[in-house]
């Protein structure tokens, strides 16, 4: 869970959560959601789960679940908020942006390693010092 009912509260107001909530939405179930398609794209890169969670990835998540507790009755602005934190987390897949340090440690690898192995030098300078 990157974010609590308590930090959609501070971000969006304790009036919209319990408009929202009081349609039946599921608030642990919506932010599972959230998370879950954030850490797809988060996973391209980065080990998870995150050591530490940056504000910007709880933002990506409070977008995420605000637009999917709205449904179909989402204002523009949300869907605009929700648009964008899409478009940041391919960003993210995509190398063209990066968690801070302290998130994860080190962006993830592919895992591929290579280790070098050469016979000796034919030539050398003293092999070649008569021609």
């Amino acid at each position: 869970m990157y974010v609590t009912p308590a930090d959609f509260e501070q971000a969006f107001g304790q009036a919209e959560l319990a408009d929202l909530l009081a349609g039946g939405e599921d608030f642990t179930k919506t932010e599972a959601a959230a998370a879950s398609l954030a850490d797809g794209y988060m996973a391209t890169r980065y080990p998870l789960p995150l050591l530490a969670v940056p504000s910007i990835v709880k933002g990506w998540v409070l977008d995420i679940t605000r637009f999917r507790l709205w449904d179909k009755r989402a204002p523009e602005e949300v869907r605009r908020r929700y648009e964008d934190a899409l478009q940041q987390l391919r960003h993210l897949a995509e190398g063209k942006l990066s968690l801070p340090p302290d998130a994860s440690g080190t962006p993830a690898t592919s895992g591929f390693e290579s280790e070098g192995y050469s016979a000796d030098r034919v030539f050398t300078a003293d092999t070649l010092s008569c021609f």
